[in-house]
């Protein structure tokens, strides 16, 4: 655990004084929190239109079924597939565009003797305590409100599952790099 901690303050350490370094970079780290900021406000009020409508549909005998084919239903199915499609796309934006030359590649820490477990587990929380995982965590957990028509028992799974489903992404991606 005390690897992955300086693993983690390691990584902060470089973002703070590439931050002091170079002013675009500043610029860029701003507006990217900007640009988070507003994902969250439109993930809020997606969550208040997608909750707002029926989960469930009354059947011609009269008792109530998913709505499989009304308007709630696609949106939930489309929420399914964006999900699985993000997943996909954030591991090949890993693979693609930061490849090998990221600074906590696993290879960069050999000389050093930090056993592998630890070693992976300090890189994966270097990673989700970046911008783009706390973003992530944030606007899942908004959205889990969506399933509020549902029921608690709904709304309290979905909030457990959305950091889950984070580190599921992140080590999927840090997995794509490795190989």
């Amino acid at each position: 655990m005390n690897a992955a901690v300086t693993l983690v303050r390691l990584r902060w350490a470089l973002t703070w004084a590439t931050l002091r370094k170079s002013a675009w970079q500043t610029v860029a780290y701003v507006l990217a929190a900007i640009l988070a900021l507003g994902a969250i406000a439109g993930t809020i009020s997606a969550t208040w239109t997608v909750g707002s409508l029926p989960p469930f549909v009354q059947a011609e005998d009269g008792t109530a079924s998913i709505a499989i084919l009304g308007q709630s239903g696609i949106v939930r199915m489309t929420t399914v597939l964006v999900g699985a499609f993000v997943t996909l796309v954030i591991g090949l934006f890993q693979l693609m565009i930061l490849g090998e030359g990221s600074t906590m590649n696993p290879r960069k820490f050999a000389l050093y003797g930090i056993p592998d477990r630890q070693l992976q587990f300090g890189i994966l929380l270097s990673g989700l305590s970046g911008l783009p995982a706390i973003t992530g965590t944030i606007m899942l957990v908004v959205w889990s409100f969506t399933y509020r028509s549902m029921g608690a028992i709904t709304v309290i799974a979905a909030i457990i599952a959305a950091p889950l489903a984070i580190i599921t992404m992140m080590s999927l991606s840090k997995l794509l790099i490795a190989l």
